[in-house]
């Protein structure tokens, strides 16, 4: 599992609406940083409201940045 976002994480999950999607944390209830770019989600980053403790948080995304593509098919089928 890449440790530097959110893309592979199993509390990672799809929200909002059909026109307007996101993804967010089922631990927390929280939306992570994302990018929406019309069929896929781009990652960056591990927020400071991660209840993991086997990852590195990060506070803004200048620092300990791993780009991860995750598409809404995915998203999808994740969710289910």
């Amino acid at each position: 599992m890449n440790n530097k976002n959110c893309a592979q994480c199993k509390n990672l999950k799809l929200g909002g609406m059909k026109n307007a999607p996101l993804v967010y944390c089922e631990s927390v209830n929280k939306t992570v940083p994302q990018l929406f770019k019309g069929e896929a989600f781009l990652l960056w980053r591990i927020p400071e409201f991660c209840p993991r403790t086997d990852v590195v948080k990060t506070k803004n995304c200048t620092s300990n940045i791993s780009f991860s593509e995750v598409t809404l098919d995915e998203m999808i089928k994740n969710t289910k």
